[in-house]
């Protein structure tokens, strides 16, 4: 019953922690869920920073006593304790800095990498201080924290630049809408006055005229909504394309550097073919020209020495023919890999192109998409092969290569 009473009060208070330092929020109903999160972040911290570590160890301490005082009937103690938890949680500054945060993702990683890289990335980004220090290493750890942290700011600057973007191209398009509107009521408007006019003038033609007028009114409408349906497709196509854009912006730049640094394997093993080949020729060149009688045979017949010797030949040929083959296989693989990328590469601006056309169903996109991120073929395993390319799809990719 005690413990229901702490979990009452802890209710009430509509706990909310704020993810130092960046300004994301979660909430907590219940001290045992608050409890286990303190313990993730402890846990994440004696790793990285005792200091970080100790503070949660300390927040982890006043919640068990929190609950040890509950369960002992004493209230106002245990309150004291969830209270002073708290306190310590939502400080908001150092020490009190959460693992799920991009900064604390790569304070971790630099302390991993080096030390004194960790430790003045935690000086730069969260304490904001600049101890002196002729560490290169220090100097360095400021140096990727400050780009870290201007990535970050230009992310939210490009995201903010598309959101703007995006409102503008919605309010240019509202703003003709709705002149095309009021041309459309200011017209109407104009031929009733006139057609109410007429019917007093001529009441013979009467019904003529309105027909007439009820027609080219009728004309009209049905072109504008053409029109603006027309303009919704295009502006929900502009959207989709631009989403897709965004998407495949970078795995294409990936599969751009992929193709580069298959070339550059490939060519490696190439000339360690060529090389081992060329090694392997001249050796056994000198075995052969270098007294090859004595070698294999002994006084003008074959004996055990002999026959030791021409298969000590055999393996060295074995080996030397294995691991040119080798070589050989792995420069082609590199190759096979290369251009794999590269038509990836390719085919996510073709697939661009034809979605900004609207040549693609939807059963073409899923198969495009499942062969662009589907798995690789190396060319080293026999029948090793990923999904077939539309062949729509595949015949464009032809025409637009020539």
């Amino acid at each position: 019953m005690t413990k229901q009473l702490l979990d009452e009060f802890f209710l009430g208070l509509n706990v909310s922690i704020t993810l130092f330092p960046e300004q994301s929020t979660r909430s907590y109903k219940t001290i045992d869920k608050f409890q286990e999160f303190i313990i993730k972040e402890k846990e994440f911290w004696q790793s990285v920073n005792s200091e970080v570590g100790s503070r949660f160890q300390s927040i982890e301490d006043q919640i068990n006593n929190a609950i040890r005082y509950a369960e002992s009937n004493n209230m106002s103690q245990a309150q004291s304790c969830a209270s002073q938890a708290l306190s310590l949680a939502q400080q908001n500054s150092w020490p009190t800095v959460y693992s799920k945060t991009a900064a604390a993702q790569f304070i971790k990683k630099q302390i991993q990498t080096n030390s004194a890289r960790g430790d003045a990335a935690i000086y730069y980004l969260l304490r904001g201080q600049m101890p002196s220090s002729n560490s290169i290493d220090y100097f360095k750890g400021y140096v990727d924290a400050y780009i870290f942290e201007e990535s970050a700011r230009s992310f939210k600057e490009a995201a903010a630049t598309h959101e703007t973007t995006l409102t503008e191209l919605h309010t240019d398009y509202q703003n003709k809408l709705n002149a095309l509107d009021g041309d459309y009521h200011i017209i109407t408007t104009s031929w009733n006055t006139e057609f109410n006019n007429a019917v007093t003038a001529w009441e013979v033609g009467v019904e003529n005229f309105k027909g007439t007028t009820t027609e080219w009114r009728d004309t009209i409408e049905k072109e504008t909504r053409d029109k603006l349906d027309r303009t919704l497709r295009e502006l929900e196509q502009i959207r989709k394309t631009y989403t897709e854009k965004l998407r495949l912006e970078g795995p294409a730049t990936y599969w751009k550097e992929l193709e580069k640094e298959y070339n550059e394997s490939g060519n490696r093993w190439r000339w360690w073919a060529v090389g081992s080949t060329a090694i392997f020729v001249v050796i056994l060149t000198v075995i052969l020209l270098i007294h090859p009688d004595s070698q294999f045979i002994t006084n003008g017949a074959l004996d055990v020495n002999s026959l030791r010797n021409a298969l000590a030949f055999t393996i060295i040929t074995s080996i030397c023919i294995y691991l040119t083959t080798l070589f050989v296989k792995l420069s082609v693989s590199s190759y096979h890999l290369a251009r794999d990328a590269k038509e990836r590469y390719q085919l996510t601006h073709v697939y661009l192109s034809l979605l900004n056309e609207s040549a693609v169903n939807e059963v073409e996109r899923i198969t495009v998409l499942q062969s662009i991120f589907s798995r690789s073929d190396t060319g080293l395993l026999k029948g090793d092969s990923g999904p077939t390319i539309p062949d729509s799809l595949t015949q464009i990719i032809k025409l637009l290569r020539k």
